[in-house]
């Protein structure tokens, strides 16, 4: 992987199909390692709090949690945005920033310091959770240009989708014009992919990948609790959706198609 500028300071990154296959099997085997460190850092953070009564003492420890993190030798708050927290999950940020964290942990030789930094982020991002009154703010990101192989796409992923399935799926679930419920939003996806030759007829490893993948979107219940995502079904209201967004899923397909070179 390089980078280099043009004779305008545009920010170039060139990067093999090989790299990148190594980069999608890492994100793809973070989603559980991360979730699994998720429930292990709240855990630890409540252990901290029991000690305190106050509110403002607990307060206190989690800032000095988070400085903690912040003051170690290893940290550098510029890489950390590169994966965002949305209780109970997270996704990962733009292959923009993804690929410089890349090149900063030395991803494509090993995955050690790169699973480690993503740890100490989600750490900080959790502290963050809790102290829902500060105002963190953002990191500014400088755009780079993408050289992506015009043949690559996630294979990680092909037990479930055809080539491109799953690029398109998550273009669709940030796009798509999102129904009353969340449900019939990943049940019109489906359906919809499934029609355009994009994914398997595999409603099993659909299920599975949705409930793991998708936790943020998928919310909880009035009652506070997590919505489960239980059934791939085509109900009439599903049919609604899809035809009432015609036109709509036909331009979102149109633009990732021209994206992706298709």
């Amino acid at each position: 992987m390089k980078f280099y500028r043009n004779s305008r300071w545009k920010l170039t990154a060139d990067v093999s199909s090989e790299e990148l296959d190594v980069f999608d099997a890492f994100k793809k085997n973070m989603f559980e390692v991360l979730h699994e460190h998720i429930e292990f850092t709240f855990l630890m953070i409540e252990n901290h709090l029991s000690k305190h009564i106050l509110l403002d003492a607990q307060c206190d420890e989690l800032v000095n949690m988070k400085n903690y993190i912040i003051n170690s030798n290893s940290f550098n708050s510029y890489y950390s945005n590169v994966i965002k927290f949305i209780y109970p999950s997270f996704e990962f940020a733009s292959d923009n920033l993804f690929l410089r964290f890349a090149h900063y942990t030395s991803l494509s030789e090993s995955d050690e310091v790169a699973t480690l930094k993503l740890k100490e982020y989600i750490e900080l991002q959790c502290i963050d959770y809790l102290l829902v009154q500060y105002d963190v703010g953002v990191l500014s990101e400088q755009k780079i240009v993408l050289k992506l192989p015009k043949e690559h796409f996630n294979k990680e992923y092909l037990y479930l989708f055809k080539p491109f399935g799953y690029e398109l799926f998550n273009y669709l679930r940030k796009n798509i014009t999102p129904p009353r419920g969340v449900t019939t939003k990943y049940n019109a996806i489906y359906h919809f992919l499934l029609d355009n030759g994009y994914i398997k007829n595999n409603k099993k490893e659909y299920l599975k990948l949705v409930s793991i993948q998708c936790k943020s979107d998928l919310g909880e219940s009035k009652k506070g609790e997590p919505i489960l995502y239980k059934k791939v079904e085509f109900k009439d209201n599903i049919k609604r959706f899809l035809n009432e967004n015609e036109l709509q899923l036909k331009e979102i397909l149109k633009e990732f198609r021209a994206e992706r070179k298709l």
